[in-house]
């Protein structure tokens, strides 16, 4: 690199620190497509063809992308600008090709149905971590959706999340079409491979295969490319969330003790409850509820318009230290976010003291979830106190907002930050609900005679569906509670969408904004780098182990059921995973999955487990006239559609709250409530 083109870089990177966008007719130093894949500028996906070097960064790599990405309906091309602020890629967003008359069965790849088979000798698609030249766990598949053969791209998932900060490299081999003959490389690759095609970045990537006895002459393609840092990820949220806290004057939050002052609220209105009579529960009546108190939270806001509207987004500021490379929200000063809230108080917290509990509602949905009935009978059953808040960014006031940055994913950013916002609104919610001087300090949260009828020692958290997979970011930046139970619920939204029925909104807002079925996988692709700052992706490593700084470590317990049509199965089975969950076996009845080793490569749940875990319930095959139970979720990107969905049955499931209630205790386990030897069912399906 030249010292001028050095010049440029870092004044380019200071400037983007700063929050300064590229004066007009100014461009940041961009690359050219990959024409190792023609089918599309951005294939292969994702790669480092698309970053250039950077000192400054802490994976020595910044995504630089082409003039020539995506462009929607209207002609707009998407901003390359928000990824210049990335220094990798998505640690378990598709890797993306397109191979022509490619047979993956005729390949042998390895399929979603038999993920042991990626570590096979002569395996014909691999991942490889370049540091540890260890394969990682993968599946293949060809895009199910795609009504054209031209349109099939190549998918390689990961099924357990990347190491953030490292560099992998991708390699086909002998790849075979449907009468079983070998494909032959294309032009572009095969001066690269034979070694016509000068290039030092493949002279890496083929010593590196060769260590690993992947010969040259065997190679279709092959390219490497680099998972974004931990730090990059995660900075702004944690950024935002130290200072929030440290105004409150709790800068030390690993400590786990509650210190300073309590966000600022207001109580609204406080709704009392009847008991029912005999003649059931009419108007104002609720057996399960004494009162539902709604309210207002107000808290430091970090996006960039006064009161944090939808379309608002994070500004920067330098941050001095290590890696220059840095990207910190800068506050409006005095700028806040008033953001509603719904509490239900059981019955039972009129004679005893109850739990505090977050309540992650589901997606695009509000506050008022809260009151849902199998909430509300938690609630009384074990006596706990939930507060549930609108979650900027996935609420019901943001529904049109997404389908918008979807059709035009320039503006995502818009959204991504408006979710981590909402994540630093859900932070302080949990500390109003436990601080001396917080929510206790209302009477709807006090005794009659006076006292606080919270136990404020302990926060904990509930979260089903969306709420389950904004909860895995929170509870992997939380300081105030250490256990919580994610219900059906998964990560991914590049994977999510295409299999999801609860996203077929969004997955057509994205087809209106990029009818072209190639393109729209991209962009999808690419917004997930984008997502990981705010959704589970981003996060999964972080909730049991290894958490981000200032941060105390986490038990989880994940709820599913087997062939949820909102969640896909495989999204949950890909967070157990990464976060090295153990499963409770066995997972399923005899012929309830369509894998050769159910769950592999995770260990099983021993019993009276201390640790994270996960659990499948499954409400059967499908029975009368489809009224109840669902069939097997389908194999590829297509979402599950028969029988009776089954996503919130678990909550309705009486043992499954017994199992909630025993791991959400300072001393909680994972407590065995099915059958031995049986896979776990929801109530109406019997063994």
């Amino acid at each position: 690199m030249s010292s001028r083109t050095t010049l440029i870089a870092v004044l380019g990177a200071f400037a983007l620190a700063l929050g300064i966008a590229p004066a007009a007719g100014a461009k940041a130093k961009t690359t050219t497509c990959d024409t190792v894949d023609p089918r599309a500028c951005l294939l292969p996906w994702p790669n480092n063809h698309f970053t250039t070097y950077n000192i400054d960064t802490e994976t020595r790599r910044q995504v630089r992308l082409p003039a020539a990405t995506p462009k929607n309906v209207d002609g707009q091309r998407i901003d390359p600008f928000p990824y210049t602020l990335s220094d990798g890629f998505s640690p378990g967003g598709p890797i993306l090709t397109f191979v022509p008359r490619v047979d993956l069965a005729k390949t042998g790849a390895v399929p979603q149905t038999d993920l042991r088979s990626y570590d096979a000798k002569n395996a014909p698609i691999v991942l490889i971590d370049a540091q540890t030249r260890k394969r990682q766990l993968i599946w293949a598949e060809l895009d199910a959706a795609a009504d054209k053969p031209s349109d099939r791209l190549l998918m390689i998932h990961p099924a357990k999340n990347l190491v953030e900060g490292r560099r992998y490299i991708v390699a086909l081999r002998n790849l075979k079409d449907s009468s079983g003959r070998t494909l032959k490389a294309g032009s572009k690759f095969l001066g690269l491979r034979s070694g016509r095609t000068r290039n030092s970045r493949y002279a890496s990537i083929f010593r590196t295969l060769g260590k690993h006895g992947i010969a040259r002459s065997s190679l279709y393609l092959a390219w490497d490319f680099t998972v974004a840092s931990q730090r990059n990820i995660s900075e702004r949220i944690v950024a935002a969330r130290d200072s929030a806290f440290a105004v409150l004057g709790d800068p030390n939050l690993f400590d786990r003790k509650v210190k300073g002052v309590s966000p600022a609220f207001k109580v609204d209105a406080v709704q009392e409850f009847g008991v029912c009579g005999a003649d059931g529960c009419q108007a104002g009546e609720n057996d399960n509820l004494a009162r539902r108190v709604t309210g207002t939270l107000t808290t430091a806001c970090f996006l960039d318009e006064v009161g944090c509207p939808a379309g608002s987004k994070f500004r920067f500021r330098k941050r001095q230290g290590r890696f220059g490379f840095a990207f910190i929200p800068r506050r409006l000063k005095g700028n806040t976010m008033q953001t509603p809230f719904v509490c239900i108080v059981p019955r039972i917290a009129l004679t005893r003291k109850t739990r505090p509990a977050l309540y992650g509602h589901g997606l695009l949905g509000s506050p008022d979830d809260v009151m849902a009935p199998a909430v509300q009978a938690m609630a009384q059953e074990y006596a706990f106190v939930f507060c549930s808040l609108r979650q900027a960014g996935m609420s019901d006031q943001d529904s049109d907002h997404l389908r918008a940055v979807l059709r035009d994913a320039s503006r995502f950013p818009e959204h991504a930050d408006r979710v981590q916002q909402g994540l630093l609104n859900a932070l302080m919610l949990g500390r109003a609900m436990i601080h001396s001087k917080g929510l206790v300090t209302h009477p709807a949260f006090q005794f009659a005679g006076g006292g606080p009828l919270l136990d404020t020692q302990r926060l904990y958290y509930d979260g089903t569906g969306q709420g389950g997979n904004f909860g895995t970011v929170l509870t992997a930046l939380a300081p105030d509670f250490q256990r919580a139970v994610l219900g059906s619920t998964g990560m991914r939204y590049s994977l999510m969408i295409p299999r999801s029925i609860e996203l077929d909104a969004q997955n057509a807002a994205l087809a209106q904004g990029y009818p072209d079925r190639v393109t729209r996988n991209i962009v999808l692709a690419m917004l997930q780098g984008l997502w990981d700052r705010a959704e589970a992706n981003g996060y999964a490593a972080r909730i049991t182990g290894d958490p981000p700084p200032n941060t105390p470590i986490h038990d989880v317990l994940l709820q599913t059921s087997v062939g949820d049509h909102q969640i896909p199965q495989i999204s949950s089975e890909i967070l157990a995973r990464t976060a090295e969950m153990t499963v409770r076996q066995p997972v399923f009845d005899p012929g309830r999955s369509p894998d050769k080793i159910p769950f592999f490569d995770v260990l099983p749940t021993s019993q009276l487990e201390l640790e994270s875990g996960l659990v499948m319930w499954d409400s059967g095959p499908i029975r009368d006239g489809g009224l109840l139970g669902t069939d097997l979720p389908p194999i590829g990107g297509l979402p599950p559609r028969s029988g009776r969905d089954p996503h919130g049955l678990v909550q309705m499931t009486v043992a499954a709250r017994a199992q909630k209630s025993a791991f959400l205790m300072p001393t909680g386990r994972l407590l065995e409530v099915c059958p031995e030897r049986r896979a776990c069912r929801v109530d109406g399906y019997p063994y």
